[in-house]
């Protein structure tokens, strides 16, 4: 099933800043990419995005977060905001139902004594952290896209 894309209202401080990075990503942009940034930062400084244009809202996101630029320009507020402008994308919905899901299987854990704890690395930023309690063992993944369980065992 595919869920259907709805744009997205802006406050005034999610507009101005998604028409500044917007802007500022255009410039190192050529083509379709370029004349897509451009229309995001235009639909910004309007005040909302349409459906059509949430992916490349999604792409500048997920770009200002991981390089921490974000967080440079405006502190931790500013990562904020966009981590909240990430989460109503598809790729953010994503995330929440990962965590949920991750939440959910770590409820096997509550009032139980922790027998082990560990985490291992599997290759540059993709980790994993095993929880062992009381004959309840759940290993996760971490990556920097998310978090997953990767195995539960109880018994």
């Amino acid at each position: 099933m595919t869920e259907e894309i709805e744009g997205l209202k802006l406050t005034e401080e999610e507009a101005t800043s998604i028409a500044e990075e917007a802007s500022a990503l255009a410039e190192a942009l050529s083509g379709v990419r370029r004349s897509r940034a451009l229309l995001l930062a235009e639909a910004a400084r309007e005040g909302a995005i349409p459906a059509e244009l949430i992916d490349v809202l999604e792409g500048l996101a997920v770009l200002v977060l991981q390089t921490g630029r974000a967080r440079q320009r405006s502190g931790a507020e500013g990562e904020r905001l966009w981590t909240r402008l990430l989460l109503h994308t598809p790729r953010g919905r994503e995330l929440r139902e990962q965590i949920a899901a991750v939440n959910r299987a770590l409820q096997a854990l509550i009032g139980r004594r922790l027998d082990s704890v560990r985490v291992e690395m599997r290759t540059l930023g993709h980790f994993t952290l095993h929880l062992s309690s009381e004959g309840v063992a759940i290993t996760l993944a971490i990556r920097a896209d998310g978090v997953q369980i990767e195995s539960l065992s109880a018994g």
